[in-house]
C-alpha cells in the first residue's frame, strides 16, 4: 500500500473509538534517526520513576506486537486481537459511510491509543511514523513535550529534498503549550525549530559522562540518552520530579534490540538498521571504534526508495567484502542493483539474493579477525535472528 499522509482517516477512525487519545498525555518524538532509542531511554527513565509508561514505535522488527508497549512489555496477544476486532468493526462502519479505508499504520496508531487508555497509562512516548504535520500520530492534542532527534535527508519523495523542508514538516508536531526539546541540529534545522516554537526550544548539550551507564553500543547513543535526560527534566509536574540516580538507573536498564546489537559471538555478528546518511555515519563510526582491529564483512540490503549510493559511499570503503541481499515487498530492491551501487566504492562485492544464504557465506568467510555487520533495513532483522538461533 502506498504511503498516504494526512489526518482525515485517523480522525474519523478515532472518533469511532470515542477519541481515546484525548484522555492521554504524550511525549511526541520526531526526527530522522534515533527516535526509537530516544523513546526507549525516556520510557525507561519514567518507568524507573514509578510511572505507567506507554510507548508506540514502528516498524516492528521481531514481533508485530512490539510496536505497542507498556513499561517495556508488548501488548498481549489477547488485547492485540480484541483491539483489532474493535478497530476492524469501526473501519467497516467508515467504509459503509463512504470514507476511505485507513492504512495499516493508521489502524495500529488507533489501536495504540485504545490500548493505552484502557490500561490507564500515565504518559505515552509516541514516535512519529515518518513525517510530522500530516503523520497519523499528530492527531494528539495533549502533548507535554515535542522531541526532535537528529534530522537529516530521508523520505525525500514525501517530505522534501532539503533539510529545511524536511525540518518544516517534522516541526508540524509542535503544539502551542508543549515543551520543545531537541538534540543538536544543523543550523538550517535549528532555525526552523526555533521559528516554529517561538524560540522556546531547549537544545540538549551532549553529556559524555553518561556513556559509562549506557548499555547500547555506539557514540550516537550518548546523544540519544542526553536528549532523553533533557526531556524528562523539562516535563511539567509531576513527571519532572526525577533525581539523577533515577535517570541513571533508567539509562542503565534501557532495552532497544536490533540497533548496533551483537547477536552472535563466534563469529561476532552485529545487527543494525542503518538506511540513510545520518544512520550510516553513526554506524560506521561505532563499528570502527568498537572493533578497531577487526576486518568487516558486510551483509547489506536496502529498500528501493532509500539513498543506496550515499549509504554505500559511507559503508562500503570500510569493508573487506560485501554481500548484498534483496529486500522484499512493494519496496523491494534487488541484490544485483545494490551490488552495482556498492561497486562504485568497493569492488569486493557479491550479489547473493537471500539473507540466509548471505549469512551462510559470510560465516564461511569469517576468520577470527573478522566481524559480520548486517545492516541497511529493519525489514530482514527477524530472519537474521532466526538464522542465528537455528545455528546454535
Amino acid at each position: 500500500m502506498a504511503i498516504k499522509l494526512g489526518l482525515d482517516n485517523i480522525k474519523y477512525l478515532c472518533a469511532k473509538l470515542n477519541n481515546p487519545e484525548d484522555d492521554l498525555k504524550f511525549i511526541h518524538i520526531a526526527g530522522t534517526n534515533g527516535k526509537g532509542s530516544t523513546g526507549a531511554f525516556i520510557s525507561s527513565i519514567l518507568k524507573e520513576a514509578g510511572f505507567r509508561v506507554g510507548s508506540y514505535s514502528s516498524p516492528a522488527v521481531f514481533n508485530e506486537r512490539e510496536i505497542i508497549k507498556i513499561n517495556n512489555r508488548p501488548i498481549s496477544k489477547k488485547d492485540w486481537e480484541a483491539g483489532f476486532k474493535i478497530i476492524d468493526d469501526a473501519v467497516c462502519e467508515l467504509e459503509a459511510e463512504g470514507y476511505d479505508i485507513p492504512s495499516p499504520f493508521e489502524k495500529e496508531t488507533a489501536l495504540a491509543f485504545w490500548y493505552f487508555k484502557k490500561e490507564k497509562c500515565d504518559i505515552v512516548c509516541l514516535e512519529c511514523g515518518m513525517g510530522g504535520a500530516e503523520d497519523a500520530t499528530n492527531i494528539v492534542k495533549n502533548t507535554l513535550a515535542c522531541v526532535f532527534t537528529p534530522i537529516s535527508i530521508d523520505h525525500t519523495n514525501y517530505l522534501g529534498n532539503t533539510l529545511e523542508k524536511i525540518a518544516t514538516v517534522k516541526a508540524g508536531i509542535i503544539k502551542p503549550s508543549s515543551v520543545v526539546v531537541s538534540t543538536i541540529q544543523d543550523e538550517s534545522v535549528r532555525a526552523v525549530l526555533e521559528n516554529r516554537s517561538h524560540n522556546r526550544v531547549v537544545f540538549a548539550d551532549i553529556e559524555t559522562e553518561l556513556e559509562k551507564y549506557i548499555p547500547l553500543m555506539g557514540d550516537h547513543q550518548i546523544q540519544n540518552a542526553t536528549l532523553a535526560k533533557y526531556v524528562v527534566l523539562n516535563l511539567p509536574s509531576p513527571f519532572n520530579d526525577i533525581d539523577e540516580k533515577t535517570i541513571i538507573t533508567g539509562i542503565r536498564n534501557v532495552k532497544w534490540p536490533g540497533r548496533f546489537e551483537k547477536i552472535n559471538e563466534k563469529p561476532v555478528i552485529i545487527l543494525d538498521g542503518a538506511h540513510n546518511e545520518g544512520a550510516a555515519k553513526a554506524l560506521r563510526n561505532a563499528v570502527i571504534k568498537k572493533y578497531p582491529n577487526k576486518n568487516i564483512i558486510e551483509v547489506f540490503g536496502m529498500l528501493y526508495d532509500k539513498d543506496h549510493v550515499t549509504v554505500a559511499s559511507i559503508m562500503a570503503p570500510v569493508a573487506k567484502h560485501i554481500l548484498t541481499v534483496s529486500t522484499k515487498g512493494q519496496r523491494a530492491y534487488s541484490a544485483e542493483n545494490l551490488a552495482r551501487d556498492v561497486s562504485m566504492f568497493n569492488t569486493n562485492v557479491s550479489a547473493i539474493g537471500g539473507i540466509e544464504e548471505a549469512l551462510d557465506i559470510a560465516k564461511l568467510m569469517a576468520t577470527t579477525k573478522d566481524i559480520i555487520l548486517v545492516f541497511g533495513s529493519l525489514s530482514f532483522h527477524r530472519e537474521v535472528v532466526d538464522w542465528v538461533n537455528k545455528k546454535e
